[in-house]
């Protein structure tokens, strides 16, 4: 488990200008990156198209195109996939009830870009847990903008 994500400004520009490009309907896509023991960076938005039959309140991505992008993610410098991120346009980037019953768990981290201020978007990130007495719970996790990848420590 990691308790760091980096993001670089680059990655979360292009997730911020895809998500106002969908509007008003929901975008969606996958984050790559890679792990440096307990931190991962993103280095890679892939946007995936939306293909909810409610686009504007819900997402659901386009399962003909995750099977390119998961043959391509091996060219990448062997990046992993290390979240997948949706936008809310009218909602707070708070996961809802439905974003709780999505078959994403096994994520590292879900993202959520709320675009009630399209001057200043929101991007929280989460960790959604598994709970048997209280079904599907979230956990926000905390992120920083860094332009480089953490520096490998050399243990003796």
């Amino acid at each position: 488990m990691f308790d760091k994500i980096l993001i670089t400004p680059a990655v979360r520009s292009s997730m911020v200008d895809h998500c106002l490009q969908t509007l008003p309907h929901e975008a969606c896509g996958f984050l790559f990156g890679a792990a440096y023991g307990n931190t991962i960076m993103v280095k890679r938005f892939a946007p995936v198209p939306n293909v909810a039959k409610e686009p504007a309140v819900r997402f659901e991505m386009d399962p003909a195109s995750l099977i390119p992008l998961a043959s391509r993610r091996n060219d990448n410098n062997n990046e992993i996939i290390v979240g997948i991120i949706h936008s809310h346009p009218l909602a707070p980037a708070i996961p809802s009830n439905e974003d709780l019953l999505t078959a994403w768990h096994q994520m590292p981290s879900h993202w959520i870009l709320s675009l009630l201020d399209l001057e200043k978007p929101d991007l929280q990130a989460y960790r959604y847990v598994a709970d048997k007495s209280a079904g599907t719970r979230f956990i926000p996790l905390e992120w920083v903008l860094a332009d480089n990848e953490p520096q490998q420590k050399n243990n003796p």
